[in-house]
C-alpha cells in the first residue's frame, strides 16, 4: 500500500530490480520530509516479510498508522 501510494501521489513507482531500500533511498531524495515514516515502514516491512517469526498487533497497528501518516506526509510534498 505504501508503494501504491508513492507511485501515485509521487509518480515515482518501484523497479522491479531494486530492493526495498534501493527504492526508500531514491524516494527520499525526491521527498526527504517522508524519511523518518518511510524508513520505519520499510522496517516492519522488512520484519514482515523476512522474519521467521509472525509480526504482533502492535507492529501491525503501527504499520497502519505509519501508512496513514506516509499517505498526509506524500499530500503535503504534492
Amino acid at each position: 500500500l505504501a508503494q501504491d501510494a508513492i507511485s501515485q501521489g509521487l509518480q515515482e513507482a518501484s523497479r522491479e530490480s531494486e530492493t526495498h531500500w534501493e527504492y526508500y533511498s531514491r524516494v527520499i531524495k525526491r521527498a526527504p520530509s517522508l524519511k523518518v515514516t518511510l524508513k520505519r515502514l520499510v522496517e516492519l516491512f522488512e520484519l514482515a516479510e523476512y522474519s521467521p517469526f509472525p509480526i504482533d498487533v502492535a507492529e501491525s497497528r503501527e504499520a497502519e498508522q505509519a501508512l496513514l501518516k506516509l499517505r498526509e506526509e506524500i499530500e503535503a510534498v504534492r
